[in-house]
């Protein structure tokens, strides 16, 4: 007798965004400098040993630990994200550090010259009102000035954090987020930061046009180039999920539109990504029965 072949459900969901890559059209790429999926063995801790050739390192007590993808595939506002591997959870007084160098990124001459970087992920925070503190995804500069996609003392709402201070985007970390960045320089070390939260987009010709407004701004900041992230939950009561991080030169390179085109078949797309959710749970609960 032949043994039932079972497809998981984390199959089903890869098979969906298979489906949904599909549907989306080509855009016009510049160049993807850096691509963070998480494809690392599921259930183990982040391995963070730079002299091992490890993409990370940490400082701190807690764990940061790889689970199964939650937070992709992401699609709304006419944007989507699909990433590979899985994604990362990271709490109890713990930072974890990718490190560049100035070739890793852009070139003074390219920064002179107007140049720019997008950078995206997906991501919640919870933050216990008991224990919490602040924290997020922060982006280190050659200046020694930082920006920060997070939260402030307790609060789950995300914002920019700067030599400003804090600027709340008004949304809620609790819930799957799209963040992005760009850093638009204005010479070889200063910057022009806008700070989205859930964009929404159209696409024509394969470019992509963000038709919502920065949830926040930062101008002329001497920030000079990209030299880390750093992903810091420094309290106990503070947990981060985070997923495919993704650095490039355009905006096409770090997220990918829906267009209206295909509407009807990402409609179609989303219900079956709901089907099987919901037979999963099903099928889990009459094995539980």
């Amino acid at each position: 007798m032949k043994t039932p072949c079972r497809i998981t459900f984390a199959g089903h969901l890869a098979a969906v965004a298979a489906f949904i890559s599909v549907i989306t059209i080509p855009t016009v790429h510049a160049e993807l400098l850096f691509d963070e999926e998480f494809d690392y063995t599921i259930g183990a801790p982040l391995p963070v040993s730079p002299s091992a050739g490890d993409e990370w390192r940490s400082t701190g007590t807690g764990t940061t630990t790889v689970t199964e993808q939650t937070l992709t595939p992401y699609a709304a506002g006419g944007l989507m994200v699909t990433s590979t591997g899985g994604q990362i959870i990271n709490t109890n007084n713990r930072r974890i550090f990718h490190d560049f160098t100035e070739s890793d990124l852009l070139s003074a001459a390219e920064r002179e010259a107007g140049g720019k970087l997008y950078i995206s992920f997906v991501a919640t925070i919870t933050n216990s009102s008991a224990d919490g503190g602040s924290g997020g995804i922060k982006f280190g500069g050659s200046e020694d000035v930082r920006f920060e996609s997070g939260v402030q003392w307790k609060q789950t709402t995300w914002g920019l954090s700067s030599v400003s201070g804090f600027q709340s985007s008004g949304v809620s970390t609790l819930a799957t987020s799209l963040i992005v960045f760009e850093i638009a320089y204005t010479d070889a070390t200063t910057a022009n930061i806008s700070y989205y939260v859930n964009p929404t987009a159209t696409v024509t010709g394969g470019v992509i046009t963000l038709t919502s407004g920065p949830s926040a701004t930062e101008t002329g900041l001497n920030f000079g180039y990209l030299t880390e992230i750093n992903i810091n939950a420094d309290y106990a009561g503070l947990a981060e999920t985070v997923d495919a991080i993704r650095i490039g030169t355009t905006l096409e390179d770090v997220v990918t539109p829906i267009p209206e085109a295909n509407g009807s078949l990402w409609i179609g797309a989303a219900s079956l990504l709901a089907f099987v959710a919901l037979r999963a749970s099903r099928n889990r609960w009459q094995r539980n029965a």
